[in-house]
């Protein structure tokens, strides 16, 4: 019963956390965006990579299991608050596996299209227990890796024409992980850039398709 009762507030803090800090629907989406948008169209295409040097063999048997492992590459000290999952499917500071049928969950916290994910059939999650715009990740199995670079563009436009509600997170990191699988992360630039150097450590063959800067 007592698991229960903390399951419970636990998505209940989830879901007051995720909708504080996601877009606004609003007409103006482009308002204080458009320019940055341009320029970082211009200034950062979806194509360099830097490869990581590690374990290329760590398990992405699923996408909970690639973010899990990432996490699991965190020291205790390093692991900000988080809740991992969707309402129905809760986990407590820790990745959780994401339902790719919630649409309107992965468009409003993740920023990622109805289009995009048609390509997915997997998801999972770790989101800041209290602002997602100071850290907020996901990992998408993209069924075609030719659609890898067309998922990550998607995202990016994404990001960048949000009006943000608690204020515009500092960095975008997208990564692709065995060829199929896509990590997005955005929020605090200090925990983007750790966040980045982990999945990198973790997966040898991990290659970032953007690490940018959304203020300068």
């Amino acid at each position: 019963m007592k698991k229960r009762i903390v399951l419970l507030m636990a998505a209940a803090v989830l879901t007051m956390g995720m909708m504080a800090c996601g877009k606004n629907d609003t007409a103006d989406n482009s308002t204080g965006t458009e320019n940055n948008t341009e320029i970082n169209r211009e200034d950062n295409s979806v194509t360099s990579t830097e490869s990581g040097t590690n374990n290329s063999a760590a398990d992405v048997s699923s996408a909970v299991a690639v973010l899990e492992n990432v996490w699991m590459a965190y020291g205790e000290d390093e692991k900000p608050s988080v809740m991992g999952g969707n309402a129905e499917n809760v986990v407590d500071g820790a990745p959780g596996a994401y339902n790719i049928e919630d649409l309107d969950g992965i468009n409003s916290y993740f920023h990622i299209t109805a289009d995009a994910v048609a390509m997915t059939d997997d998801a999972a999650s770790a989101i800041h227990a209290m602002n997602a715009n100071t850290f907020t990740s996901s990992v998408f199995h993209v069924t075609d890796a030719a659609n890898v670079e067309a998922f990550a563009a998607s995202v990016k436009e994404s990001v960048l024409t949000t009006h943000w509600m608690c204020g515009f997170p500092e960095k975008l990191v997208i990564i692709s992980v065995n060829e199929n699988y896509v990590i997005s992360a955005f929020g605090n630039g200090d925990m983007m850039e750790l966040f980045k150097s982990k999945v990198t450590d973790v997966y040898g063959d991990a290659a970032v398709v953007l690490a940018e800067e959304l203020i300068e």
